[in-house]
């Protein structure tokens, strides 16, 4: 029987544009093997989807009425307590200032970790 992997749950708005979301798919490429991958996005779409390692799970923030930051803190932290991962990371300022309160409201036993 083989050892559970951690999980790590993966905060982002978006799989757009530059830096920080392409260094982010380089550090999902590196930690697939050892890792049990969830990535969440605010936005309901991938933009580069065949750049995702196999078995990365996507799950989304987005929701049919918009519900303001309370309603993305609060279905952030329906997921964190679904996914009960062993870290949270979450990438960009936006993303940060959602992960925080939703950390908090799951009360999540992961480490959190703001980039």
């Amino acid at each position: 029987m083989s050892p559970k992997l951690p999980t790590l749950l993966t905060v982002i708005p978006n799989l757009a544009g530059g830096g920080a979301e392409r260094v982010l798919l380089l550090l999902l490429r590196e930690l697939a093997p050892r890792w049990r991958l969830v990535v969440v996005l605010f936005a309901g779409h991938l933009d580069y989807p065949g750049e995702l390692p196999a078995g990365v799970r996507v799950r989304f923030l987005n929701m049919p009425n918009p519900q303001g930051f309370g309603g993305l803190v609060g279905r952030l932290a329906r997921i964190i307590r679904a996914e009960q991962p062993d870290v949270v990371f979450s990438v960009l300022f936006h993303a940060n200032l959602v992960t925080v309160p939703a950390h908090r409201l799951a009360r999540s036993g992961a480490r959190l970790v703001l980039n």
